[in-house]
Protein backbone atom coordinates (compact mmCIF):
# COMPACT_ATOMS: atom_id res chain seq x y z
CA UNK A 1 0.00 0.00 0.00
CA UNK A 2 0.89 3.46 -1.02
CA UNK A 3 1.47 5.67 1.95
CA UNK A 4 0.47 9.43 1.24
CA UNK A 5 4.06 10.41 1.56
CA UNK A 6 5.07 8.53 -1.06
CA UNK A 7 1.76 10.04 -3.39
CA UNK A 8 2.90 12.18 -6.00
CA UNK A 9 2.69 16.21 -5.59
CA UNK A 10 -0.39 16.37 -7.71
CA UNK A 11 -1.66 13.47 -6.91
CA UNK A 12 -1.89 15.14 -2.72
CA UNK A 13 -2.28 18.50 -4.30
CA UNK A 14 -5.63 16.86 -5.87
CA UNK A 15 -6.59 14.91 -3.27
CA UNK A 16 -6.42 18.29 -1.01
CA UNK A 17 -8.23 20.26 -3.14
CA UNK A 18 -10.84 17.38 -3.20
CA UNK A 19 -11.17 17.76 -0.07
CA UNK A 20 -11.86 21.01 -0.36
CA UNK A 21 -14.07 20.76 -3.06
CA UNK A 22 -16.15 17.90 -1.26
CA UNK A 23 -16.07 20.25 1.71
CA UNK A 24 -16.93 23.13 -0.18
CA UNK A 25 -19.80 21.18 -2.02
CA UNK A 26 -21.29 19.31 1.71
CA UNK A 27 -21.08 23.12 3.12
CA UNK A 28 -23.15 24.46 0.20
CA UNK A 29 -26.11 22.02 0.04
CA UNK A 30 -26.59 22.46 3.82
CA UNK A 31 -26.24 25.99 2.76
CA UNK A 32 -28.96 25.72 0.04
CA UNK A 33 -31.17 23.51 2.12
CA UNK A 34 -31.20 26.01 4.98
CA UNK A 35 -31.50 29.25 2.63
CA UNK A 36 -34.39 26.98 1.16
CA UNK A 37 -36.32 27.03 4.30
CA UNK A 38 -35.77 31.04 4.69
CA UNK A 39 -36.54 31.46 1.27
CA UNK A 40 -40.26 29.45 1.93
CA UNK A 41 -40.48 32.13 5.04
CA UNK A 42 -39.23 34.95 2.98
CA UNK A 43 -42.21 33.97 0.42
CA UNK A 44 -44.85 33.47 3.35
CA UNK A 45 -43.95 36.75 4.38
CA UNK A 46 -44.03 38.81 1.23
CA UNK A 47 -47.11 37.19 -0.28
CA UNK A 48 -49.29 36.46 2.97
CA UNK A 49 -48.70 38.04 6.15
CA UNK A 50 -47.21 41.57 5.13
CA UNK A 51 -49.98 41.91 2.84
CA UNK A 52 -52.15 40.52 5.81
CA UNK A 53 -51.25 43.33 7.94
CA UNK A 54 -50.72 45.85 5.30
CA UNK A 55 -54.49 44.91 4.39
CA UNK A 56 -55.49 45.48 8.26
CA UNK A 57 -53.92 48.39 8.77
CA UNK A 58 -55.81 50.20 5.85
CA UNK A 59 -58.90 48.34 7.35
CA UNK A 60 -58.31 50.43 10.43
CA UNK A 61 -56.90 53.64 9.05
CA UNK A 62 -60.39 54.05 6.49
CA UNK A 63 -62.35 52.75 9.28
CA UNK A 64 -61.29 55.88 11.76
CA UNK A 65 -61.22 58.33 8.56
CA UNK A 66 -64.90 57.01 8.25
CA UNK A 67 -65.98 57.75 11.93
CA UNK A 68 -63.60 60.88 11.92
CA UNK A 69 -65.89 62.39 8.97
CA UNK A 70 -69.25 60.88 9.75
CA UNK A 71 -68.66 62.57 13.47
CA UNK A 72 -67.83 65.71 11.61
CA UNK A 73 -71.13 65.36 9.71
CA UNK A 74 -73.45 64.70 12.65
CA UNK A 75 -71.92 67.34 14.56
CA UNK A 76 -71.67 70.42 12.46
CA UNK A 77 -74.30 68.83 9.79
CA UNK A 78 -72.59 69.89 7.12
CA UNK A 79 -73.08 67.77 4.08
CA UNK A 80 -69.89 67.80 2.24
CA UNK A 81 -68.42 65.47 5.61
CA UNK A 82 -71.57 63.07 4.79
CA UNK A 83 -70.09 62.79 1.81
CA UNK A 84 -66.46 62.16 3.27
CA UNK A 85 -67.75 59.63 5.03
CA UNK A 86 -69.70 57.40 2.10
CA UNK A 87 -65.96 57.93 0.01
CA UNK A 88 -64.28 56.59 2.95
CA UNK A 89 -67.06 53.94 3.42
CA UNK A 90 -66.45 52.39 0.49
CA UNK A 91 -62.12 52.59 0.89
CA UNK A 92 -64.11 50.20 3.87
CA UNK A 93 -65.57 48.03 1.63
CA UNK A 94 -62.94 47.83 -1.02
CA UNK A 95 -60.15 47.20 2.10
CA UNK A 96 -62.05 44.12 2.87
CA UNK A 97 -62.81 42.96 -0.85
CA UNK A 98 -58.89 42.47 -1.02
CA UNK A 99 -58.60 40.97 2.62
CA UNK A 100 -61.23 38.28 0.78
CA UNK A 101 -59.02 38.10 -2.41
CA UNK A 102 -55.82 37.36 -0.03
CA UNK A 103 -57.06 34.61 2.14
CA UNK A 104 -59.01 33.10 -0.71
CA UNK A 105 -55.29 32.78 -2.64
CA UNK A 106 -53.37 32.06 0.28
CA UNK A 107 -55.92 29.52 2.60
CA UNK A 108 -53.41 29.22 5.64
CA UNK A 109 -54.82 32.56 6.51
CA UNK A 110 -57.71 31.84 8.94
CA UNK A 111 -57.61 34.28 10.72
CA UNK A 112 -57.62 37.24 8.62
CA UNK A 113 -60.95 34.98 7.06
CA UNK A 114 -62.87 34.80 10.15
CA UNK A 115 -61.97 38.59 11.15
CA UNK A 116 -62.78 40.43 7.33
CA UNK A 117 -66.30 38.12 8.72
CA UNK A 118 -66.28 40.27 11.72
CA UNK A 119 -64.94 43.51 10.30
CA UNK A 120 -68.04 42.91 7.06
CA UNK A 121 -70.74 42.42 9.47
CA UNK A 122 -69.66 45.59 11.64
CA UNK A 123 -69.45 47.98 8.26
CA UNK A 124 -72.76 46.41 7.05
CA UNK A 125 -74.12 47.45 10.70
CA UNK A 126 -72.45 50.96 10.65
CA UNK A 127 -73.79 51.69 7.21
CA UNK A 128 -77.25 51.18 8.18
CA UNK A 129 -76.90 53.01 11.43
CA UNK A 130 -75.35 55.87 9.40
CA UNK A 131 -78.25 56.10 6.82
CA UNK A 132 -80.54 56.33 9.77
CA UNK A 133 -78.97 58.91 11.13
CA UNK A 134 -78.73 61.06 8.07
CA UNK A 135 -82.65 60.46 8.01
CA UNK A 136 -82.83 61.69 11.37
CA UNK A 137 -80.51 64.61 10.47
CA UNK A 138 -82.48 65.67 7.59
CA UNK A 139 -85.84 65.33 9.75
CA UNK A 140 -84.10 67.46 12.38
CA UNK A 141 -83.04 70.37 9.71
CA UNK A 142 -86.40 70.24 8.17
CA UNK A 143 -88.06 70.65 12.02
CA UNK A 144 -85.39 73.42 12.95
CA UNK A 145 -86.39 75.99 10.22
CA UNK A 146 -90.07 75.27 10.82
CA UNK A 147 -89.59 75.57 14.22
CA UNK A 148 -87.62 78.87 13.53
CA UNK A 149 -90.79 80.46 11.47
CA UNK A 150 -92.58 79.67 14.64
CA UNK A 151 -90.58 81.22 17.41
CA UNK A 152 -90.73 83.84 15.39
CA UNK A 153 -94.43 84.06 15.02
CA UNK A 154 -95.02 83.48 18.91
CA UNK A 155 -92.33 86.38 20.14
CA UNK A 156 -94.36 88.76 17.29
CA UNK A 157 -97.71 87.81 18.71
CA UNK A 158 -96.08 88.64 22.24
CA UNK A 159 -94.55 91.26 21.53
CA UNK A 160 -97.92 93.47 20.31
CA UNK A 161 -99.95 92.29 22.76
CA UNK A 162 -97.63 93.73 25.08
CA UNK A 163 -97.33 96.49 23.24
CA UNK A 164 -101.01 97.14 22.94
CA UNK A 165 -101.09 96.63 26.96
CA UNK A 166 -98.90 99.34 27.48
CA UNK A 167 -100.83 101.56 24.72
CA UNK A 168 -103.89 101.09 27.00
CA UNK A 169 -102.29 101.16 30.15
CA UNK A 170 -100.86 104.90 28.98
CA UNK A 171 -104.31 105.99 27.87
CA UNK A 172 -106.01 104.42 31.13
CA UNK A 173 -103.30 106.63 33.11
CA UNK A 174 -104.03 110.09 31.27
CA UNK A 175 -107.73 109.37 31.71
CA UNK A 176 -107.53 108.73 35.66
CA UNK A 177 -109.28 105.33 35.78
CA UNK A 178 -109.74 103.77 39.41
CA UNK A 179 -107.01 101.80 40.53
CA UNK A 180 -108.58 98.90 40.55
CA UNK A 181 -108.69 99.06 36.67
CA UNK A 182 -105.08 100.09 36.51
CA UNK A 183 -103.91 97.14 38.76
CA UNK A 184 -105.84 94.91 36.52
CA UNK A 185 -103.86 96.12 33.79
CA UNK A 186 -100.69 96.27 35.51
CA UNK A 187 -101.85 91.82 36.25
CA UNK A 188 -101.81 91.52 32.54
CA UNK A 189 -99.08 93.16 31.82
CA UNK A 190 -97.30 91.00 34.14
CA UNK A 191 -98.70 87.97 32.90
CA UNK A 192 -97.57 88.89 29.21
CA UNK A 193 -93.91 89.80 30.10
CA UNK A 194 -93.65 86.78 32.17
CA UNK A 195 -94.85 84.81 28.71
CA UNK A 196 -92.51 87.14 26.50
CA UNK A 197 -89.22 85.68 29.40
CA UNK A 198 -90.53 82.26 28.78
CA UNK A 199 -90.24 82.32 25.15
CA UNK A 200 -86.61 83.54 25.92
CA UNK A 201 -85.52 81.18 27.70
CA UNK A 202 -86.54 78.60 25.25
CA UNK A 203 -84.82 80.32 22.23
CA UNK A 204 -81.55 80.95 24.17
CA UNK A 205 -81.95 76.65 25.52
CA UNK A 206 -82.37 75.99 21.95
CA UNK A 207 -79.54 78.14 20.94
CA UNK A 208 -77.22 76.50 23.49
CA UNK A 209 -78.59 72.98 23.17
CA UNK A 210 -77.59 73.25 18.81
CA UNK A 211 -74.45 74.88 19.68
CA UNK A 212 -73.34 72.45 22.15
CA UNK A 213 -74.92 69.36 21.15
CA UNK A 214 -76.43 68.66 24.17
CA UNK A 215 -80.64 67.68 23.47
CA UNK A 216 -80.75 67.48 27.24
CA UNK A 217 -80.54 71.66 27.12
CA UNK A 218 -83.60 72.38 24.94
CA UNK A 219 -85.59 69.52 26.79
CA UNK A 220 -85.47 71.29 29.95
CA UNK A 221 -87.49 74.65 27.85
CA UNK A 222 -90.28 71.93 27.55
CA UNK A 223 -92.26 72.60 30.42
CA UNK A 224 -92.22 76.48 29.54
CA UNK A 225 -94.56 75.91 27.27
CA UNK A 226 -97.00 74.52 29.78
CA UNK A 227 -96.79 77.67 31.90
CA UNK A 228 -97.18 79.86 28.62
CA UNK A 229 -101.15 77.73 28.22
CA UNK A 230 -101.51 78.62 31.81
CA UNK A 231 -100.59 82.01 31.49
CA UNK A 232 -102.86 82.36 28.80
CA UNK A 233 -105.70 80.92 30.24
CA UNK A 234 -105.18 83.40 32.98
CA UNK A 235 -105.15 86.50 30.86
CA UNK A 236 -108.36 85.33 28.89
CA UNK A 237 -110.04 85.32 32.25
CA UNK A 238 -109.32 88.86 32.62
CA UNK A 239 -109.95 89.99 29.46
CA UNK A 240 -112.82 91.16 27.81
CA UNK A 241 -111.92 92.56 24.62
CA UNK A 242 -112.32 90.94 21.51
CA UNK A 243 -109.40 92.00 19.85
CA UNK A 244 -107.33 91.19 22.93
CA UNK A 245 -108.79 87.73 22.88
CA UNK A 246 -108.02 87.13 19.23
CA UNK A 247 -104.19 87.91 20.75
CA UNK A 248 -104.36 85.69 23.11
CA UNK A 249 -105.29 82.55 21.38
CA UNK A 250 -102.80 83.74 18.48
CA UNK A 251 -100.01 83.66 21.20
CA UNK A 252 -102.00 80.49 22.52
CA UNK A 253 -101.85 79.00 19.02
CA UNK A 254 -98.19 80.07 18.33
CA UNK A 255 -96.95 78.82 21.31
CA UNK A 256 -98.38 75.50 20.63
CA UNK A 257 -96.83 75.31 17.26
CA UNK A 258 -93.26 76.35 18.99
CA UNK A 259 -94.00 73.64 21.54
CA UNK A 260 -94.73 70.83 19.33
CA UNK A 261 -91.91 71.30 16.66
CA UNK A 262 -89.07 71.62 19.89
CA UNK A 263 -90.56 68.62 21.49
CA UNK A 264 -90.14 66.82 17.83
CA UNK A 265 -86.20 68.42 17.62
CA UNK A 266 -85.57 66.86 21.48
CA UNK A 267 -87.25 63.75 20.49
CA UNK A 268 -84.56 63.64 16.99
CA UNK A 269 -81.98 64.61 18.80
CA UNK A 270 -82.19 61.84 21.34
CA UNK A 271 -82.45 59.70 18.55
CA UNK A 272 -79.78 60.70 16.84
CA UNK A 273 -77.70 60.32 19.97
CA UNK A 274 -78.77 56.76 20.78
CA UNK A 275 -77.90 56.36 17.04
CA UNK A 276 -74.26 57.43 17.48
CA UNK A 277 -73.83 54.97 20.08
CA UNK A 278 -74.63 52.07 17.73
CA UNK A 279 -73.04 53.44 14.76
CA UNK A 280 -69.59 53.67 17.50
CA UNK A 281 -70.31 49.84 18.60
CA UNK A 282 -70.14 49.09 14.92
CA UNK A 283 -67.03 51.37 13.90
CA UNK A 284 -65.62 49.34 17.67
CA UNK A 285 -65.92 46.38 15.90
CA UNK A 286 -64.36 46.46 12.83
CA UNK A 287 -61.64 48.44 14.24
CA UNK A 288 -61.03 45.00 17.01
CA UNK A 289 -61.07 42.74 14.40
CA UNK A 290 -58.69 44.59 11.84
CA UNK A 291 -56.67 44.96 15.03
CA UNK A 292 -56.73 41.13 15.76
CA UNK A 293 -55.75 40.55 12.25
CA UNK A 294 -52.84 42.94 12.52
CA UNK A 295 -51.22 41.05 15.36
CA UNK A 296 -52.12 37.79 14.33
CA UNK A 297 -50.11 38.47 10.85
CA UNK A 298 -46.98 40.53 13.13
CA UNK A 299 -46.90 37.28 15.26
CA UNK A 300 -46.55 35.03 12.53
CA UNK A 301 -44.24 37.71 10.64
CA UNK A 302 -42.02 37.24 14.12
CA UNK A 303 -42.39 33.62 14.18
CA UNK A 304 -40.83 33.15 10.39
CA UNK A 305 -38.18 35.77 10.91
CA UNK A 306 -37.28 33.39 14.03
CA UNK A 307 -37.24 30.57 11.72
CA UNK A 308 -35.05 31.85 9.37
CA UNK A 309 -32.69 33.30 11.87
CA UNK A 310 -32.10 29.37 13.27
CA UNK A 311 -31.71 28.26 9.80
CA UNK A 312 -28.93 30.98 9.20
CA UNK A 313 -27.45 30.59 12.54
CA UNK A 314 -27.11 26.31 11.57
CA UNK A 315 -25.88 27.37 8.48
CA UNK A 316 -23.15 29.94 9.85
CA UNK A 317 -22.29 27.29 12.83
CA UNK A 318 -21.52 24.52 10.03
CA UNK A 319 -19.78 26.60 7.97
CA UNK A 320 -17.35 27.89 11.06
CA UNK A 321 -16.63 24.01 11.89
CA UNK A 322 -15.99 23.22 8.81
CA UNK A 323 -14.08 25.66 7.45
CA UNK A 324 -12.14 28.65 8.78
CA UNK A 325 -12.83 30.49 5.34
CA UNK A 326 -16.43 30.40 5.96
CA UNK A 327 -15.70 31.36 9.63
CA UNK A 328 -14.11 34.49 8.39
CA UNK A 329 -16.55 35.12 5.73
CA UNK A 330 -19.58 34.41 7.91
CA UNK A 331 -18.05 37.27 10.31
CA UNK A 332 -17.78 39.68 7.67
CA UNK A 333 -21.50 38.30 6.11
CA UNK A 334 -23.10 39.14 9.19
CA UNK A 335 -21.51 42.42 10.21
CA UNK A 336 -22.79 43.71 6.60
CA UNK A 337 -26.37 42.41 7.16
CA UNK A 338 -26.24 43.79 10.76
CA UNK A 339 -25.13 47.37 9.25
CA UNK A 340 -27.73 46.93 6.71
CA UNK A 341 -30.73 45.73 8.73
CA UNK A 342 -29.70 48.10 12.40
CA UNK A 343 -28.68 51.18 10.17
CA UNK A 344 -32.25 51.61 8.64
CA UNK A 345 -33.79 50.52 11.84
CA UNK A 346 -31.59 53.39 13.64
CA UNK A 347 -33.26 55.88 11.69
CA UNK A 348 -36.54 54.59 12.21
CA UNK A 349 -36.32 54.63 15.72
CA UNK A 350 -35.38 58.13 15.34
CA UNK A 351 -37.87 59.16 13.20
CA UNK A 352 -40.40 57.84 15.96
CA UNK A 353 -38.76 58.93 18.70
CA UNK A 354 -39.36 62.54 16.96
CA UNK A 355 -42.98 62.08 15.99
CA UNK A 356 -43.74 61.02 19.79
CA UNK A 357 -42.25 64.70 20.78
CA UNK A 358 -44.35 66.55 18.22
CA UNK A 359 -42.40 66.87 15.60
CA UNK A 360 -44.23 66.10 12.68
CA UNK A 361 -41.37 67.06 9.76
CA UNK A 362 -39.13 64.92 10.51
CA UNK A 363 -37.76 63.20 6.69
CA UNK A 364 -37.64 59.34 7.52
CA UNK A 365 -34.75 58.58 4.11
CA UNK A 366 -35.27 54.65 3.83
CA UNK A 367 -36.74 53.05 0.84
CA UNK A 368 -35.84 49.59 0.14
CA UNK A 369 -38.12 46.85 -0.98
CA UNK A 370 -37.79 44.62 2.45
CA UNK A 371 -39.53 44.24 5.52
CA UNK A 372 -37.92 47.54 7.21
CA UNK A 373 -38.58 49.33 4.12
CA UNK A 374 -42.04 48.26 4.04
CA UNK A 375 -42.00 49.11 7.85
CA UNK A 376 -40.45 52.67 6.90
CA UNK A 377 -43.13 53.39 4.56
CA UNK A 378 -46.19 52.61 6.78
CA UNK A 379 -44.34 54.73 8.73
CA UNK A 380 -44.35 57.79 7.09
CA UNK A 381 -47.86 57.19 6.04
CA UNK A 382 -48.76 56.60 9.39
CA UNK A 383 -47.38 60.28 10.25
CA UNK A 384 -49.29 61.60 7.05
CA UNK A 385 -52.68 60.34 8.41
CA UNK A 386 -51.41 61.67 11.89
CA UNK A 387 -50.90 65.30 9.62
CA UNK A 388 -53.92 64.62 7.89
CA UNK A 389 -56.50 64.08 10.93
CA UNK A 390 -54.68 66.96 13.26
CA UNK A 391 -55.65 69.33 9.99
CA UNK A 392 -59.42 67.93 10.03
CA UNK A 393 -59.06 68.87 13.99
CA UNK A 394 -58.02 71.98 13.24
CA UNK A 395 -60.73 72.89 10.67
CA UNK A 396 -63.13 71.96 12.60
CA UNK A 397 -61.96 74.19 15.45
CA UNK A 398 -61.16 77.37 12.78
CA UNK A 399 -64.79 76.95 11.59
CA UNK A 400 -66.70 77.30 15.06
CA UNK A 401 -68.11 80.31 15.02
CA UNK A 402 -68.79 81.26 18.54
CA UNK A 403 -66.00 82.42 20.75
CA UNK A 404 -64.06 79.48 21.64
CA UNK A 405 -60.65 78.44 23.14
CA UNK A 406 -58.91 74.61 23.91
CA UNK A 407 -56.65 74.67 27.06
CA UNK A 408 -54.05 71.44 27.72
CA UNK A 409 -54.53 69.58 30.67
CA UNK A 410 -51.77 71.61 32.21
CA UNK A 411 -54.73 74.30 31.73
CA UNK A 412 -52.15 76.13 28.81
CA UNK A 413 -53.61 77.51 25.73
CA UNK A 414 -53.92 76.06 22.44
CA UNK A 415 -56.04 77.15 20.57
CA UNK A 416 -57.93 80.00 20.47
CA UNK A 417 -60.60 82.07 17.97
CA UNK A 418 -60.86 84.95 16.18
CA UNK A 419 -64.27 85.50 17.25
CA UNK A 420 -63.03 84.92 21.41
CA UNK A 421 -60.37 87.94 21.12
CA UNK A 422 -63.52 89.85 19.87
CA UNK A 423 -65.57 88.58 22.30
CA UNK A 424 -63.40 89.87 25.18
CA UNK A 425 -62.04 92.94 23.02
CA UNK A 426 -58.83 92.08 22.52
CA UNK A 427 -56.75 92.81 19.59
CA UNK A 428 -53.33 91.52 17.87
CA UNK A 429 -53.03 87.93 17.05
CA UNK A 430 -54.50 85.20 19.37
CA UNK A 431 -51.35 82.90 18.94
CA UNK A 432 -49.65 85.55 21.46
CA UNK A 433 -51.52 83.68 23.92
CA UNK A 434 -51.08 80.23 23.22
CA UNK A 435 -49.20 79.02 26.59
CA UNK A 436 -51.31 81.27 28.74
CA UNK A 437 -53.46 79.74 31.59
CA UNK A 438 -56.57 80.31 31.45
CA UNK A 439 -56.89 82.58 34.85
CA UNK A 440 -53.99 84.78 32.35
CA UNK A 441 -55.77 84.85 29.29
CA UNK A 442 -59.25 85.51 30.64
CA UNK A 443 -58.56 87.93 33.27
CA UNK A 444 -54.90 88.93 33.32
CA UNK A 445 -54.52 87.02 36.71
CA UNK A 446 -52.61 83.48 36.46
CA UNK A 447 -53.70 82.65 40.01
CA UNK A 448 -57.49 83.06 39.17
CA UNK A 449 -59.81 80.21 39.20
CA UNK A 450 -61.84 79.59 36.51
CA UNK A 451 -64.61 77.39 34.88
CA UNK A 452 -62.03 75.84 32.38
CA UNK A 453 -59.67 74.82 35.16
CA UNK A 454 -62.41 73.77 37.58
CA UNK A 455 -63.92 71.86 34.55
CA UNK A 456 -60.47 70.27 34.19
CA UNK A 457 -60.07 69.13 38.08
CA UNK A 458 -63.69 67.95 38.04
CA UNK A 459 -62.97 66.29 34.45
CA UNK A 460 -66.61 67.31 33.46
CA UNK A 461 -68.78 69.84 31.56
CA UNK A 462 -69.76 72.90 33.06
CA UNK A 463 -71.91 76.26 32.69
CA UNK A 464 -72.03 79.17 34.12
CA UNK A 465 -73.44 82.85 33.58
CA UNK A 466 -70.25 85.44 33.72
CA UNK A 467 -70.03 89.05 34.25
CA UNK A 468 -66.95 90.03 32.86
CA UNK A 469 -65.46 93.64 32.18
CA UNK A 470 -63.38 93.58 28.96
CA UNK A 471 -60.27 95.09 28.32
CA UNK A 472 -61.73 97.98 26.57
CA UNK A 473 -63.45 98.70 29.76
CA UNK A 474 -66.91 97.03 28.00
CA UNK A 475 -69.37 95.18 30.74
CA UNK A 476 -71.05 92.19 29.05
CA UNK A 477 -72.58 89.10 30.03
CA UNK A 478 -71.30 85.47 28.40
CA UNK A 479 -72.89 82.04 29.10
CA UNK A 480 -69.72 80.35 29.36
CA UNK A 481 -69.95 76.32 28.71
CA UNK A 482 -66.26 74.82 29.43
CA UNK A 483 -66.81 70.66 27.98
CA UNK A 484 -63.30 68.28 28.70
CA UNK A 485 -62.08 67.02 25.53
CA UNK A 486 -61.09 63.19 25.60
CA UNK A 487 -59.15 60.64 22.95
CA UNK A 488 -60.76 57.52 22.06
CA UNK A 489 -59.87 55.54 24.99
CA UNK A 490 -61.33 58.24 27.37
CA UNK A 491 -57.82 59.55 28.72
CA UNK A 492 -58.29 63.60 29.39
CA UNK A 493 -56.76 65.77 26.61
CA UNK A 494 -57.80 69.15 27.55
CA UNK A 495 -60.88 71.61 27.96
CA UNK A 496 -62.93 72.92 24.96
CA UNK A 497 -64.31 76.66 26.58
CA UNK A 498 -67.21 78.23 24.73
CA UNK A 499 -68.81 81.82 25.31
CA UNK A 500 -72.35 82.70 24.66
CA UNK A 501 -72.75 86.44 24.69
CA UNK A 502 -76.10 87.39 26.83
CA UNK A 503 -75.18 91.12 27.36
CA UNK A 504 -78.25 92.40 24.95
CA UNK A 505 -80.59 89.75 26.25
CA UNK A 506 -80.01 90.52 29.92
CA UNK A 507 -80.54 94.37 29.04
CA UNK A 508 -83.67 93.79 27.21
CA UNK A 509 -84.64 91.83 30.57
CA UNK A 510 -83.99 95.00 32.88
CA UNK A 511 -85.92 97.40 30.47
CA UNK A 512 -88.85 94.92 30.73
CA UNK A 513 -88.31 95.08 34.89
CA UNK A 514 -87.84 98.81 35.00
CA UNK A 515 -90.53 98.93 33.01
CA UNK A 516 -92.63 97.08 35.43
CA UNK A 517 -91.16 99.58 38.27
CA UNK A 518 -92.59 102.16 36.21
CA UNK A 519 -95.86 100.42 35.77
CA UNK A 520 -96.36 99.38 39.87
CA UNK A 521 -94.99 103.46 40.13
CA UNK A 522 -98.17 104.49 38.32
CA UNK A 523 -100.49 102.52 40.18
CA UNK A 524 -99.43 103.51 43.45
CA UNK A 525 -99.48 107.02 42.28
CA UNK A 526 -102.96 106.49 41.47
CA UNK A 527 -104.24 104.93 44.20
CA UNK A 528 -102.68 108.49 45.88
CA UNK A 529 -104.68 110.43 43.76
CA UNK A 530 -107.95 107.86 44.42
CA UNK A 531 -107.76 108.52 48.15
CA UNK A 532 -107.27 111.88 47.73
CA UNK A 533 -110.40 112.52 45.57
CA UNK A 534 -112.32 110.35 47.98
CA UNK A 535 -111.08 112.07 50.97
CA UNK A 536 -112.39 115.08 49.24
CA UNK A 537 -115.42 114.11 48.62
CA UNK A 538 -116.07 113.57 51.75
Amino acid sequence: MISFKDLKVGVKLGLGFGALLALAAALGVLAVVNMKVVQTGGEKLANAHVPEVRVASEVQRDSLRTMFSMRGYFFSKDKKYWDEGLKHLAEVRKDLADAKELYTAQAFLTKLKENAAAAQAGVDEYEREAKTSNEAVEALLRERQAMDGLAAEFVKNASDFLEDQNETMTRELAAGLSAEKIEERHVKLAMVTRIVALGSDCRIKNFKSQSTGDVDIAKAALPNFEQIDQLCDKLKAVTRQEENLRQIAAIRSSADGYGAAMKRIVDLGIKLRDLDTARNKAAEAVLEAAGVTAQAGMEQAQKIAAEAAESLSTASRVVIGGLVVAVVLGFVVAIVLTRLITGPLRKGVFFATKVAEGDLNQKLDVVQKDEVGVLAEAMRKMVAELKQKLGFAQGVLDGFVLPCSVFDTDNKATFINAHMMAALDREGDPQAHYGEVSGQFVYGDPGRETLTLKALREKRRLDAEVEYTTAKGNAKIFDVTSTPINDLDGNLLGVLATWFELTDIRAQQKKIEAQNQKIAAAAAAANTVSDQVASASE
